[in-house]
């Protein structure tokens, strides 16, 4: 379940909603009809399609999920502990009252949950699917840019990735723009 939970980047809230995988425009999509607290309806494409292939051959289409999230966390833990992703990190907090900023330790399957496959699936978005961030925060229902940024573990390359693909965008749209003929030809074949 956690393959999919990265791969469709629901609340766990909205998890026992989401209860079949639909086949639209013969693309499979996760469907929600209405999340539990932005009350809106997302339709996700599944990018990879070994996921189909395992979801229904595990499903038959349809979720029965019955954990709480307490649950799944436990057990994702576990899960990772075992998987061995058991490195020491540092996260670093600063203090509510004018303090110093402290740091606590932990070994990195600690701080696994059911939000770190929401995290994943927003940047993965973004860096392997090469998605914008406005359509990406339309699926994980983001209203602001700035909290939908927390969620995303980017680097500095990706950012310089982005920013080169847009550009790249840009200068097609202006060469498609100064070439009447080749604009014309292109609406002919999209219809």
């Amino acid at each position: 379940m956690a393959i999919v939970f990265a791969n469709c980047g629901f609340r766990f809230s909205d998890y026992e909603q989401m209860n079949k995988l639909h086949l639209r425009n013969g693309k499979y999509h996760f469907v929600l009809q209405k999340s539990q607290k932005t009350k809106t309806e997302s339709i996700i494409p599944v990018m990879d399609k070994w996921i189909i292939d395992k979801y229904i051959n595990q499903y038959d289409e349809n979720f029965n999920w019955n954990e709480y999230e307490q649950k799944f966390n436990k057990y994702i833990k576990l899960v990772c502990k075992q998987a061995g992703f058991t490195e020491p990190i540092q996260q670093t907090y600063s203090n509510p009252t004018g303090g110093k900023n402290f740091s606590l330790h932990y070994k990195k399957y600690q701080k696994i949950s059911s939000r770190t496959f929401r995290k994943t699936f927003a940047s993965n978005c973004i860096r392997q699917y090469s998605m914008s961030i406005a359509i990406t925060m339309s699926w994980t229902g983001h209203k602001s840019e700035e909290a939908f940024r927390k969620y995303l573990r980017l680097t500095p390359a990706d950012y310089a990735r982005i920013a080169n693909e847009q550009t790249e965008k840009e200068k097609m749209i202006q060469a498609l723009m100064n070439n009447p003929q080749l604009l014309n030809q292109l609406k002919k074949k999209v219809g």
